[in-house]
């Protein structure tokens, strides 16, 4: 029995250092620490990334990071300048702010 426990571990090990090998080879986040999700876009404003992307670069294999990469870099050229802003909510006003009617 503690031949196959010692076995199991020994795997897990093997298993958790070839993931963190292959994670470390890959390319970094592309965060910068603006994190807000864009409400017309999904996309954060900072890092241009969807909350899918974000939340498993952790977990990408090197080539699928530098594929989403490759897409931020079309997402940055395509995308409005209130988004790049990081403006990252509805900019549309809201009705008291309209000049409507004064409750006054």
């Amino acid at each position: 029995m503690e031949d196959r426990r010692t076995r199991r571990l020994f795997e897990r090990q093997r298993r958790r250092a070839e993931r963190l090998k292959m994670l470390a080879e890959g390319p970094p986040s592309p965060c910068i620490s603006v994190c807000r999700i864009n409400d017309h876009t999904g996309l954060c404003a900072g890092c241009f990334r969807s909350i899918d992307e974000i939340r498993d670069w952790i977990i990408m294999p090197p080539a699928e990071r530098h594929k989403v990469l490759a897409e931020l870099k079309q997402r940055r050229m395509g995308t409005p300048p209130a988004v790049a802003g990081g403006h990252g909510g509805d900019d549309r006003k809201r009705d008291d702010q309209e000049g409507g009617s004064d409750p006054s």
